[in-house]
């Protein structure tokens, strides 16, 4: 099979090239089904073992339960069977088990993953080889509560786990709170329904977290917490901010962004400040990517607060327009069995964001953003200073099937980036993988 430059049609185990006006980030893409058994990759999350540099996936099986794949060379699945896909908790008469995972790698390779245990009485519960790892005490909740509804985890520098969880009584306000296992256990946020929690680390390994909900006494807000001695909340460790306000009413869910990706800069006493902490997340009231940075005495700042107050310490921006999905009533049912996908790595010294694009609240493709080398080139963002760039069209065999949902993205140990996305059409859990050119430069090309 020979694809020549301009063909950019992903078809599933082959390559696809970049078309020639694509923006100078041209990277070629293979698509791959990881897992195509039953329904699988509803829910997803992805971790390269330090040690080894392998890409990890736990994600969740309708059929199965909580399952991890390795990209181990020899296994049952995946192109060529070079991964290996084993169930790690399975279902039982009375429970499933493996919605929302949250997977992360201790320094010495040893894995913990957070999940739902979905039950009459819903559970958060923890499968582990990491020592240090917090265990979970699920608060007392009655019967019918839909604890662990979104999770993350983050180890430190010192191999320490950092857990946040979402307690619910039910898809309301009252009863519902963010949970954070750590040391020591902390009610992280009172009387707020959770919609997304994403983790990043700063320059040493200490774990930032930014989270989205809406909740009494706030309108529907973005939130970021990063650790600091002398801070404003959690006993003067952490330093809590309100970072932007997306919504005008404190009990509307279709206000509230549910996408959420989170970088933490990287600067120490002033080096490496280039690329400060920055907050993508997906609006669904106006179908919109937008981003929050935190740069102080910003001209664009950010609406925070009850009443509203202007943040001119975070920057706040939309990034791409065209997402085109504003469901309103559709909030419950998408995050409850298709996670938004939205993910952003550092790769090459440039932050890129991953998301999706939807033609309607059924139809997805994937799409990535960067910044543009000269501002005012892209085609997107405050004054065209961004690339949107199509990764993933959702072409197949003649027709389009909807992917995207629960996206996921790693930067490999080589400098490859990988994607792992369910593709909600044929049920499958899917794989894109992309290097950079060897030269920026766009000559023909003919892949084999």
């Amino acid at each position: 099979m020979t694809l020549i430059l301009g063909l950019v049609v992903p078809v599933q185990g082959e390559t696809a090239a970049p078309l020639p006006d694509e923006p100078p980030l041209g990277l070629i893409w293979e698509f791959n089904t990881l897992d195509g058994v039953g329904d699988a990759g509803t829910f997803i999350s992805m971790a390269v073992q330090p040690t080894t540099g392998i890409p990890h996936i736990a994600y969740y099986s309708i059929e199965s339960g909580l399952k991890l794949a390795a990209r181990t060379g020899n296994g049952n699945c995946g192109p060529q069977n070079s991964w290996n896909c084993t169930l790690l908790a399975p279902h039982s008469s009375t429970e499933w088990a493996g919605r929302y995972p949250a997977l992360a790698f201790n320094s010495n390779g040893e894995y913990g993953v957070v999940y739902q245990r979905l039950s009459g009485i819903n559970r958060v519960s923890v499968y582990q080889t990491a020592a240090n790892l917090t265990i979970l005490t699920t608060p007392t909740f009655p019967p019918d509560r839909f604890n662990g509804m979104h999770n993350a985890l983050v180890y430190d520098n010192q191999d320490q786990s950092h857990i946040w969880s979402h307690q619910s009584a039910e898809e309301t306000i009252n009863e519902s709170e963010l949970r954070y296992f750590g040391s020591p256990a902390l009610l992280w946020h009172d009387n707020m329904y959770t919609t997304k929690i994403a983790t990043s680390q700063n320059a040493v390994g200490r774990p930032a977290v930014a989270y989205t909900g809406y909740g009494t006494g706030f309108y529907p807000s973005i939130f970021h917490a990063e650790p600091k001695t002398g801070g404003n909340c959690h006993n003067g460790t952490w330093q809590c901010t309100l970072v932007n306000t997306v919504g005008s009413n404190p009990y509307e869910p279709t206000q509230t962004d549910i996408g959420l990706a989170l970088y933490q800069s990287k600067c120490i006493f002033g080096i490496s400040c280039d690329i400060p902490t920055s907050i993508f997340s997906y609006s669904i009231q106006y179908g919109a990517l937008r981003l929050a940075e935190k740069i102080p005495n910003t001209n664009n700042p950010c609406f925070a607060g009850d009443p509203i107050n202007l943040n001119y310490d975070w920057r706040c921006s939309t990034l791409d327009i065209s997402v085109g999905w504003s469901p309103k009533g559709w909030q419950g049912s998408l995050e409850n069995y298709w996670p938004m996908g939205i993910d952003v790595v550092l790769h090459e010294g440039r932050l890129i964001v991953f998301y999706q694009n939807f033609q309607n609240p059924l139809v997805a493709k994937v799409m990535m953003a960067y910044k543009a080398d000269v501002p005012g080139t892209g085609t997107c963002g405050i004054n065209n200073e961004w690339y949107c760039v199509v990764v993933d069209d959702g072409s197949r065999g003649g027709g389009f099937v909807s992917v995207g949902f629960g996206l996921q993205a790693e930067v490999l140990p080589d400098g490859r980036i990988l994607l792992a996305y369910y593709d909600m059409s044929n049920r499958d859990l899917i794989i894109a993988e992309a290097e950079l050119p060897p030269s920026r430069i766009y000559l023909p090309l003919v892949v084999r």
